[in-house]
């Protein structure tokens, strides 16, 4: 809750009234409660699916949110998933819509976040050119029993996707630039880290010649790979995200930066969700050379430990690399973004995990840290613990930074496994029509439309479905009865309208 709501609780408390006005103090902290200053009044997320939105729909949407004690958005743009009044993120309509948005917000005594991705919740956007997108640095291997002479081209065959965040990309191509070559002869089934050896300048192109030495070897080839992630910015070029910032926030800037500290309170970095190459690492241009420099050794030689177990010299080097990209993060990704926000006058809001860097420096370095607040649930959904997660690595970091505002992504997951069985046993249309009034969409408020489209015309659409899975429940009186998102799964909330609407929930 904002600092103002704590001012007025302690005030009430520490400065003594009058024994006369003993009795009120009770109807007093109840008024401050009832009647809160605008700035502790609740935010909503508010989704621009393909930015498909006009001016008349954004007042109706602005006004029915403010009636019902919502005091600011933060909205966010997405892909198209309707085929009708898409537009363009960034462009001059785009920017037209947005002006509006805040003009509107003004007049309402709202607050406005936009997000800086493009657009969605990923950091970029085709904008960005190709050497300023993401990479990792992975590895490629043959063993090779010698003494034998290697002569051909180098491995290039990756690994097979075995982790939930990591996606399938091409083996190595010839465009792909190759970082280093290091073999070690393996004992009793690991690399032995006194036997490494550095072949990179004995490459030509993405090929070797070598004298293999008599026993059993491992020659590993280590690739910059850009990921494929849609035209995600390097988060580890600092002069890249400088660029993104000023091509992102210049656009706003132009058409709503008087109003920046002001109606635009903040700008909205989401969480980190860039998928890796199968068995890669986040990496960048430049990092060896920068690793020698801070660490003061070169990490060629030691790259195998990074990815395989080569004993006692192992928990080190990870350490060091895991250390060095924490550094690299703050300083190449969130510094450059809260820079740019505090040079012209705005806060920055980021969901600080998911990367390389420490979620709770990461989460103290920014100005509005973010979290993720869930149901409660450990087996909500199967692959993260719900009751932990990062929301108590955001409070941390926020306590021990002094940093007094804590914004929420909530709620995230409700039950996953019930609410897909109910699914299956009563059937999706049927329950869409039974919400009449609702409309249900969004992580937060949805796309309204109005009276335009009906829950069912949106939530028909498999492609929305399965791409947002996030819900917020509004009557036909216009009262919003739930808000949050469900991870893919929004037929709890459609099976509850009806139930709410009944009750007067």
């Amino acid at each position: 809750m904002r600092t103002s709501c704590l001012l007025i609780i302690m005030t009430l408390l520490l400065f003594e009234p009058p024994i006369t006005s003993q009795a009120s103090l009770p109807d007093q902290i109840q008024d401050s409660f009832l009647s809160p200053p605008m700035d502790c009044f609740p935010h909503t997320r508010w989704w621009w699916p393909g930015s498909a939105v006009t001016k008349d729909e954004i007042t109706w949407e602005l006004e029915q949110m403010r009636s019902k004690g919502i005091g600011g958005v933060e909205q966010i743009s997405m892909g198209p998933v309707y085929e009708k009044g898409n537009i363009e993120y960034l462009s001059d309509e785009y920017l037209e819509m947005a002006k509006h948005t805040v003009a509107e917000s003004k007049r309402l005594g709202m607050e406005v976040s936009f997000n800086f991705g493009g657009p969605g919740w990923v950091i970029g956007g085709d904008w960005v050119h190709q050497e300023d997108r993401s990479k990792n640095l992975v590895p490629t291997q043959i063993d090779l029993k010698g003494p034998i002479v290697f002569d051909g081209p180098l491995p290039t065959e990756l690994a097979e996707p075995s982790r939930s965040w990591e996606h399938e990309v091409p083996d190595i191509q010839a465009t792909d630039p190759l970082v280093a070559v290091v073999a070690g002869r393996i004992e009793e089934g690991r690399i032995d880290p006194n036997s490494l050896v550095v072949l990179s300048d004995r490459a030509v192109g993405h090929s070797l010649k070598w004298e293999v030495p008599e026993g059993e070897w491992r020659l590993m080839a280590f690739w910059l790979k850009f990921t494929g992630q849609g035209a995600a910015v390097d988060h580890f070029d600092r002069e890249a995200m400088i660029r993104y910032c000023d091509h992102v926030g210049g656009r706003y800037e132009s058409v709503v930066g008087e109003e920046f500290g002001k109606t635009v309170d903040s700008f909205f970095c989401d969480s980190f969700e860039v998928s890796l190459v199968p068995n890669g690492i986040y990496w960048s241009t430049g990092l060896m050379e920068e690793f020698a420099t801070r660490k003061g050794y070169d990490l060629t030689p030691y790259l195998p430990a990074v990815w395989q177990d080569m004993g006692e010299i192992t928990p080190k080097i990870r350490y060091d690399v895991n250390e060095f990209l924490h550094e690299m993060g703050l300083e190449a990704f969130f510094d450059p973004f809260l820079d740019w926000c505090e040079e012209h006058g705005i806060k920055g809001r980021i969901q600080p995990y998911g990367f390389t860097t420490d979620n709770i420096e990461a989460a103290g370095r920014t100005h509005i840290p973010e979290m993720e607040i869930t149901a409660g649930e450990k087996d909500a959904v199967p692959w993260f613990d719900t009751r932990i997660g990062p929301k108590k690595y955001v409070s941390s970091g926020a306590h021990l930074y002094g940093r007094n505002i804590v914004t929420t992504e909530a709620y995230t997951y409700l039950f996953v496994t019930v609410t897909f069985l109910i699914y299956l046993t009563i059937g999706w249309r049927s329950r869409v029509r039974e919400t009449e009034g609702f409309y249900v969409a969004g992580h937060g408020v949805p796309p309204m439309a109005n009276g335009a489209a009906t829950a069912a015309d949106w939530m028909s659409a498999a492609s929305f479905i399965s791409m947002a899975g996030l819900i917020s429940v509004m009557g036909a009186d216009g009262s919003i009865y739930l808000m949050g998102w469900t991870g893919g799964y929004v037929l709890l909330a459609l099976l509850l309208a009806p139930y709410l609407r009944k009750f007067g929930r």
